[in-house]
C-alpha cells in the first residue's frame, strides 16, 4: 500500500502545488495536535472522543490520498469503538508510526516538486 498518491492528489487539485502543499501542511499540523489529544483521551479512558479524533484523521487521510495513514486511523477508530484498551494502545502507536512515515514522505517528495 502506498504512503500517498501524490500524482492523483495533484490532479484532483488541478496541479496547484501551492494549494497541495498548504493543505498537506495544515493536515500534518492538525494530526500532531490530534495525536497528543488522543494520548490524553486514552489516559482518561475517553474512548468515544478518541474514536471521533481517529475518524477525523481517517477522513483527512482519504482526502489527501494517504491510504496507509487512513487505514491506521480506521483501525484505531474501531478499536476505540470496541473499548479495547490493548488494541487502542497498539493502534495509536501504529497511527503515530504511520504519521511519521507520512511526514517524512511528504517532506522528501511533495515539497521538492514545485
Amino acid at each position: 500500500m502506498e504512503i500517498m498518491n501524490i500524482s492523483a492528489f495533484l490532479e484532483e487539485m488541478d496541479n496547484d502545488y501551492d494549494d497541495v502543499n498548504m493543505i498537506v501542511t495544515e493536515f500534518s499540523e492538525s494530526i500532531k495536535i490530534q495525536l497528543q489529544n488522543m494520548l490524553e483521551q486514552l489516559g482518561r479512558g475517553d474512548f468515544t472522543t478518541l474514536s471521533r479524533e481517529a475518524h477525523s484523521i481517517k477522513g483527512g487521510a482519504r482526502n489527501v490520498m494517504a491510504p496507509r495513514l487512513e487505514s491506521a486511523a480506521e483501525n484505531l477508530e474501531f478499536a476505540a469503538k470496541d473499548f479495547n484498551q490493548n488494541n487502542i494502545k497498539k493502534s495509536l502507536n501504529n497511527l503515530s508510526e504511520e504519521f511519521l512515515v507520512f511526514n517524512k514522505f511528504i517532506t522528501e517528495n511533495l515539497y521538492i516538486n514545485h
